[in-house]
């Protein structure tokens, strides 16, 4: 029994010690869930035209994320992890590639990955700027291409609501205000969507992987049941250790 609890107190303080120094605390490449499975840990709000784990297209390991949105039916899921941060900076990325979109949509097809904040939100992915125009990078005048991946990395200011946006390694946007978050919902957690399509477009397929978040955090709701226990120390540790080297 002693060793039992050492072993538990040794998860939390590695668990502290994690939140102290700003590292990764969760982490999804989709590795674990089944070809052709809807990846575990996600909630479904708009179905599309189906969400599943595939290999087809991948930016890391063997699995990634492939969405497909239909016209009248966007696609768009939710992860069920929350998580709360004392402030300061946090940074979100995520490695996004659009395999097929809609030459004649209405302006607003593509895949895009959103933080919800208690105060504000914020989003990047690769969409169109104008009906029947280009792909792009969002809120930039740079085009983007279908079937190559773009690794996007925005880092936010919590305290300030100030964000810069990377994308393969260089900043295309800096110091922007970051959303207000008009229905902030739990205003406890932070939660984070992938979108694919838009209502009133065409068919837009999109692949997502390497999803990563960092920041120093306090102790989260790793689970969704509204209760601090060994299961969300053990969740934390675990999407913690999925991205160390």
């Amino acid at each position: 029994m002693q060793s039992i609890q050492m072993s538990v107190a040794a998860l939390f303080m590695s668990t502290l010690a994690a939140v102290a120094a700003g590292q990764d605390v969760h982490m999804d490449s989709f590795e674990d869930d089944p070809l052709g499975s809807f990846p575990a840990g996600w909630t479904s709000r708009f179905g599309g035209g189906g969400t599943e784990v595939g290999s087809g297209f991948v930016s890391e390991g063997d699995h990634s994320l492939r969405m497909v949105g239909l016209p009248l039916s966007a696609n768009e899921n939710y992860t069920n992890a929350k998580f709360s941060f004392s402030g300061g900076m946090v940074t979100l990325a995520c490695s996004i590639l659009v395999e097929e979109f809609p030459q004649n949509s209405d302006g607003c097809a593509g895949a895009s990955v959103g933080y919800h904040g208690p105060n504000w939100n914020a989003s990047f992915g690769l969409t169109q700027s104008a009906a029947a125009g280009p792909l792009m990078i969002s809120g930039t005048d740079i085009e983007a291409v279908t079937g190559r991946w773009y690794r996007f990395l925005l880092v936010a200011d919590v305290d300030s609501g100030i964000g810069d946006l990377y994308v393969d390694g260089e900043l295309v946007r800096g110091g922007f205000v970051l959303d207000s978050q008009s229905n902030p919902g739990d205003v406890r957690h932070l939660s984070v969507s992938i979108h694919s399509g838009c209502i009133n477009t065409g068919q837009v397929i999109s692949h997502f992987d390497a999803l990563r978040i960092q920041g120093k955090q306090c102790l989260a709701d790793m689970n969704g049941d509204d209760i601090l226990d060994l299961n969300d120390v053990t969740g934390f540790v675990s999407a913690f250790l999925a991205g160390c080297p």
